[in-house]
Protein backbone atom coordinates (compact mmCIF):
# COMPACT_ATOMS: atom_id res chain seq x y z
CA UNK A 1 0.00 0.00 0.00
CA UNK A 2 1.00 3.08 -0.90
CA UNK A 3 0.82 6.21 1.00
CA UNK A 4 1.50 10.33 0.48
CA UNK A 5 2.40 12.55 2.95
CA UNK A 6 -0.36 13.44 5.34
CA UNK A 7 -1.50 17.03 6.21
CA UNK A 8 -2.86 19.02 9.14
CA UNK A 9 -5.95 20.82 9.07
CA UNK A 10 -7.76 21.47 11.82
CA UNK A 11 -8.40 18.42 13.90
CA UNK A 12 -7.44 16.09 11.68
CA UNK A 13 -4.56 14.77 9.81
CA UNK A 14 -5.56 13.97 5.78
CA UNK A 15 -3.85 11.94 3.46
CA UNK A 16 -4.05 9.53 0.25
CA UNK A 17 -3.50 6.32 0.01
CA UNK A 18 -3.90 3.62 -2.86
CA UNK A 19 -5.42 0.44 -1.59
CA UNK A 20 -7.22 -2.62 -4.12
CA UNK A 21 -10.21 -2.74 -5.17
CA UNK A 22 -12.85 -5.26 -3.08
CA UNK A 23 -12.99 -8.24 -5.36
CA UNK A 24 -16.60 -7.76 -6.55
CA UNK A 25 -15.58 -4.60 -8.70
CA UNK A 26 -11.96 -5.72 -10.19
CA UNK A 27 -13.28 -6.86 -13.54
CA UNK A 28 -14.66 -3.48 -13.70
CA UNK A 29 -11.78 -1.59 -12.83
CA UNK A 30 -9.76 -3.42 -16.42
CA UNK A 31 -7.56 -5.36 -14.64
CA UNK A 32 -6.25 -2.34 -12.35
CA UNK A 33 -6.11 -3.37 -9.02
CA UNK A 34 -5.80 -0.69 -6.63
CA UNK A 35 -7.69 2.99 -6.66
CA UNK A 36 -6.69 6.02 -4.17
CA UNK A 37 -8.58 6.93 -1.11
CA UNK A 38 -8.96 9.92 0.52
CA UNK A 39 -8.51 9.45 4.40
CA UNK A 40 -8.22 11.59 7.75
CA UNK A 41 -7.49 10.49 11.23
CA UNK A 42 -7.92 13.01 14.42
CA UNK A 43 -5.07 14.85 15.01
CA UNK A 44 -5.03 12.78 18.44
CA UNK A 45 -5.38 9.29 17.69
CA UNK A 46 -2.68 6.76 17.90
CA UNK A 47 -0.88 6.77 13.83
CA UNK A 48 -1.22 2.77 13.73
CA UNK A 49 -5.19 3.39 14.42
CA UNK A 50 -6.81 1.73 11.83
CA UNK A 51 -10.03 2.10 14.25
CA UNK A 52 -10.11 5.78 13.82
CA UNK A 53 -9.15 5.79 10.05
CA UNK A 54 -11.88 7.64 8.72
CA UNK A 55 -12.68 7.37 4.88
CA UNK A 56 -13.09 10.41 3.57
CA UNK A 57 -13.48 9.88 -0.45
CA UNK A 58 -12.95 6.92 -2.97
CA UNK A 59 -14.08 6.57 -6.66
CA UNK A 60 -15.53 2.69 -5.46
CA UNK A 61 -17.55 4.62 -2.29
CA UNK A 62 -18.91 6.66 -5.23
CA UNK A 63 -20.09 3.38 -7.36
CA UNK A 64 -22.13 1.95 -4.19
CA UNK A 65 -23.72 4.89 -3.82
CA UNK A 66 -25.13 5.38 -7.42
CA UNK A 67 -23.23 8.48 -8.02
CA UNK A 68 -20.96 6.74 -10.67
CA UNK A 69 -22.16 4.19 -12.96
CA UNK A 70 -19.78 1.34 -12.49
CA UNK A 71 -19.07 1.27 -16.19
CA UNK A 72 -17.06 4.21 -15.31
CA UNK A 73 -14.98 2.92 -12.59
CA UNK A 74 -11.50 3.05 -14.34
CA UNK A 75 -12.33 5.88 -15.90
CA UNK A 76 -12.98 8.64 -12.98
CA UNK A 77 -11.00 10.68 -10.88
CA UNK A 78 -11.34 12.71 -8.18
CA UNK A 79 -10.95 16.50 -8.96
CA UNK A 80 -11.13 18.74 -6.09
CA UNK A 81 -11.88 18.27 -2.61
CA UNK A 82 -12.85 20.94 0.26
CA UNK A 83 -14.26 20.72 3.72
CA UNK A 84 -16.08 23.08 5.43
CA UNK A 85 -14.72 24.97 8.46
CA UNK A 86 -15.49 22.29 11.24
CA UNK A 87 -15.11 19.43 8.56
CA UNK A 88 -18.63 18.29 8.64
CA UNK A 89 -19.52 18.85 5.26
CA UNK A 90 -17.27 17.96 1.89
CA UNK A 91 -17.71 18.92 -1.19
CA UNK A 92 -16.06 17.30 -4.13
CA UNK A 93 -15.97 17.32 -7.99
CA UNK A 94 -15.26 13.99 -10.00
CA UNK A 95 -15.05 13.80 -13.78
CA UNK A 96 -16.83 10.89 -14.51
CA UNK A 97 -15.72 8.65 -17.33
CA UNK A 98 -12.47 11.25 -18.04
CA UNK A 99 -14.67 13.60 -20.65
CA UNK A 100 -13.07 16.48 -18.98
CA UNK A 101 -16.73 17.55 -17.76
CA UNK A 102 -16.94 17.65 -13.87
CA UNK A 103 -19.83 16.02 -11.74
CA UNK A 104 -19.81 18.02 -8.53
CA UNK A 105 -21.53 16.33 -5.18
CA UNK A 106 -21.70 16.95 -1.08
CA UNK A 107 -20.80 14.55 1.70
CA UNK A 108 -21.88 15.05 5.31
CA UNK A 109 -18.94 13.54 7.02
CA UNK A 110 -20.84 12.85 10.38
CA UNK A 111 -23.23 10.23 8.51
CA UNK A 112 -21.94 9.02 5.91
Amino acid sequence: MQEQVPEKYGNYTYFVREVEYPTAMRKAAGGDNHFVEYCRLPVNAPTNGEEHLQQVLSIPELVNVGFVPQKHLKTTVVDKIKLNDDHSLLAFTVDIGNHERCTGGLKDMETG
